[in-house]
C-alpha cells in the first residue's frame, strides 16, 4: 500500500498552474479565452481522476492558447481538432468520463461566432437540438375529446 503524495500527479498539477501563469501573462487582466475554460476543466478532472495522464492535454491547450493570443486562427483550428481527436481516442490513459466531459467542454466553448465566422454555425452546433414550434390552432391531446 502506497502512502503520501503521488509525485507524477503532483508534477502535472504544478504544470497546470505554471501554464496558467505563463500563458496568461500575454492576456490583459480580466480577459480570458475559451481555452482558459478548457484548462480549468482539465485542472478539475486531473484532481478528480489522479491516475489519468493529463499532461499532454495541458500542453495541447497551451498551444491553442498561444494561437489565440497571437490571433492565429489556423493554429487554433488545427490544434483544437488534434485535441478533440486525443479526447475521442482517450489518448494517454485518460479516464472515459473525463474524456467525454472535456470533449463536450471543448466543443461548446470553442464554437463561437468569432471562431466560425457566423452565428448560425454556433446555433446549429451547440446542443444539437432546435426548438420545435407547435401551431396554436391544433390541440394535441393523448385521447379523443380533449
Amino acid at each position: 500500500m502506497r502512502s503520501g503524495i503521488d509525485h507524477n500527479n503532483a508534477f502535472w498539477v504544478a504544470m497546470v498552474l505554471v501554464v496558467f501563469s505563463v500563458a496568461g501573462a500575454g492576456l490583459a487582466w480580466g480577459q480570458s479565452t475559451w481555452a482558459d475554460e478548457v484548462m480549468n476543466a482539465i485542472a478539475f478532472y486531473s484532481s478528480t481522476y489522479p491516475t489519468s495522464d493529463f499532461g499532454p492535454y495541458v500542453g495541447q491547450v497551451g498551444t491553442i492558447r498561444a494561437g489565440l493570443t497571437r490571433d492565429d486562427q489556423q493554429v487554433v483550428r488545427i490544434e483544437t481538432e488534434a485535441l478533440l481527436k486525443m479526447l475521442m481516442a482517450r489518448a494517454h490513459g485518460i479516464h472515459d468520463v473525463a474524456a467525454d466531459e472535456l470533449y463536450n467542454v471543448v466543443r461548446s466553448a470553442s464554437i463561437t461566432p468569432e471562431t466560425t465566422g457566423t452565428s448560425i454555425a454556433s446555433d446549429l452546433e451547440v446542443g444539437h437540438e432546435r426548438p420545435m414550434s407547435v401551431p396554436d390552432s391544433v390541440e394535441n391531446t393523448p385521447f379523443e375529446g380533449g
